[in-house]
């Protein structure tokens, strides 16, 4: 009888990363049939396991906002939450973050086996495999050398819950069919981080005669509406 394998995967940020980093799931799923994985991430995705198609089985999220916003108990309570939890027994536990609090929280992690990649030779403690942080490929095959697995490009799959799926279908309904649909995401987790209203204004206009324009916005696009 086979033993299931349990993975923590550490992965805060962002969405799209997250979207990246089910084909390395899937890779891992081959090689380890009988496997279980639990994320833990920000708190913002705390229902990203309703897209991950069934690879994701639980989820331990981490309030970061509150961290930033220096509100002591709140921060202390975070971390108690997440040690609890990261103290139940994982054969594994892989860094995708590899930020000097994820190789923090790798060390203390209760698994045999803690993979990461080597950002800063400093924070080489949390982990007992490393390989480089390379980013010079697509971030999705980083996140496969870290697993050890093949980093062959892959799409990522992802499944609608129903009522996502009902949006999608409305939305769709008012699209152009005669014309590729082409989608900006014009938003970021911080306004410094995100390309300019401008610029994606003109990409927009650019690409109009050829493609229906799809515009996706999040809390802080609001202002866009």
């Amino acid at each position: 009888m086979s033993t299931k394998t349990r993975f923590l995967i550490i992965r805060y940020s962002g969405l799209g990363d997250l979207v990246m980093l089910l084909p390395t799931l899937q890779k891992l799923k081959i090689v380890y049939p009988e496997s279980s994985f639990t994320l833990l991430t920000d708190s913002s995705n705390r229902d990203f396991a309703n897209l991950s198609c069934g690879l994701i089985d639980d989820t331990i999220t981490l309030n970061r906002k509150v961290f930033k916003q220096k509100r002591f108990f709140s921060s202390i309570g975070e971390i108690g939450k997440m040690l609890f939890h990261i103290r139940k027994r994982f054969d594994i536990c892989i860094d995708f973050q590899s930020f000097g609090e994820t190789a923090t929280i790798s060390y203390l992690v209760n698994a045999k086996e803690k993979w990461g990649a080597e950002k800063k030779s400093k924070y080489n403690y949390g982990y007992t495999r490393l390989v480089p942080y390379d980013t010079s490929g697509h971030r999705s095959q980083l996140f496969a050398r870290i697993a050890g697995v093949d980093d062959t490009l892959s799409r990522p799959k992802i499944c609608l819950t129903q009522n996502a799926e009902v949006f999608r279908q409305s939305v769709a309904a008012t699209l152009d069919s005669s014309k590729p649909t082409v989608g900006l995401n014009i938003g970021s987790t911080s306004e410094s981080r995100r390309w300019s209203e401008q610029n994606f204004f003109q990409l927009a206009s650019e690409l109009s005669e050829h493609y229906t324009i799809l515009v996706f916005i999040g809390p802080l696009e609001n202002r866009y509406k």
